[in-house]
């Protein structure tokens, strides 16, 4: 973990990997964290019984275990979505294509006995899925994802469909950030208190398990300050990407070689991140917020970020491949602003910029 400055706050020696490296018993990959009935076969065949070299299905008494041992792991509020399709215990495999970073990154995952990888349907989190699924084989990942009103409902939906296309059970967790104050007062490290709501969140799922809590850090994302950071090296949650040395170019290339939809998809943060720091986070705010970009992407916008200045104003960024357009309609942007209760709205010339919510537009143009 690293400051503004760049400098490494971890231990010297550290290696947050080391606990991980030895291998674990196989674990029911949602249900109860006991030996599943795969496993049952398994030593059932080695005391003699069962067909020589295969597996025994699980039936139906194995169906209900799996279904119980959910009820016992998930909270309220936790709802699971299993992969369209699974095979028990797939072989391990080599990550595709072959590079010295896929190498890099394989030699960490192997080890380790499974995998609760924190995902957001973003790029970074999803090729980290994929490789997970591809090294551990995909009854050995499990994908959670924080849902609170911070979380559009359109990625939310699209997260649903990228795990269901890789193959592995997502578990979508009500995290409770905005029942914190220190969160909704904005004043910097909000990150930092979502981050900690997920990784809170997600320990039991992993801890039951016996796998460790992965996110998508990449090493371009290690050089910059990013608060989340903080909150995952204090809890010991591992970033395979960062560790392997990838950088974001690289994930983008993986993600274009293993076909992955989301290879040239723009950063995609939560709706708090429209709001300037010391501006309050809030309930309304956040729904206002993605009210008025979801009309904007219905209208064909593909990048579009609708900035929280005040209660009333509100400053649109567009993609530069959008801009001219949405110069020329300007008065349905307005109406689609007032709809959403912003009497104030403008443009922000020069369009879409990472992190452009703290940066005052020189020249608005008002709507």
């Amino acid at each position: 973990m690293r400051d503004r400055r760049g400098r490494d706050h971890r231990p010297h020696g550290h290696d947050p990997w080391r606990v991980h490296r030895q291998r674990l018993p196989d674990r029911d990959p949602v249900g109860d964290p006991g030996p599943g009935p795969h496993r049952r076969g398994l030593r059932d065949r080695r005391r003699g019984g069962g067909a020589r070299g295969r597996r025994d299905p699980p039936g139906r008494a194995g169906r209900r275990r799996a279904r119980q041992g959910r009820a016992r792991c998930l909270g309220q509020g936790t709802r699971v979505h299993a992969p369209l399709r699974s095979d028990l215990h797939p072989p391990r495999q080599p990550l595709s294509p072959v590079s010295d970073a896929c190498a890099r990154l394989e030699a960490l995952l192997r080890p380790l006995p499974g995998a609760v990888v924190a995902f957001s349907g973003g790029v970074d989190s999803t090729v980290l899925l994929a490789a997970c699924a591809e090294v551990l084989g995909r009854e050995r990942v499990l994908a959670v994802i924080a849902d609170s009103a911070s979380l559009p409902r359109r990625e939310l939906e699209e997260a649903r469909a990228l795990a269901a296309r890789i193959g592995v059970a997502l578990v979508e967790l009500a995290t409770q950030e905005l029942q914190d104050a220190r969160y909704l007062a904005n004043t910097g490290d909000r990150c930092f208190w979502c981050k900690e709501a997920l990784f809170r969140a997600a320990a039991p799922l992993a801890a039951a398990r016996a796998w460790p809590l992965l996110y998508g850090e990449n090493a371009d994302d290690a050089r910059e300050h990013r608060p989340g950071a903080r909150s995952a090296a204090a809890r010991g949650v591992l970033a395979p990407l960062r560790d392997a040395g990838w950088t974001k170019e690289q994930v983008r290339a993986q993600a274009r070689a293993r076909g992955l939809p989301v290879a040239d998809k723009p950063a995609a943060p939560c709706l708090a991140s429209r709001l300037p720091v010391g501006v309050p986070v809030t309930l309304p705010a956040l729904r206002r917020i993605e009210e008025l970009e979801a009309a904007l992407h219905e209208r064909g916008y593909a990048v579009v970020r609708a900035r929280h200045l005040a209660a009333q104003r509100v400053r649109l960024e567009f993609g530069a491949g959008d801009l001219e357009r949405a110069r020329t309609e300007a008065g349905v942007l307005r109406d689609l602003a007032a709809a959403a209760g912003y009497a104030d709205a403008e443009i922000d010339p020069a369009g879409y910029r990472r992190g452009s919510v703290a940066v005052a537009s020189k020249t608005p143009e008002r709507l």
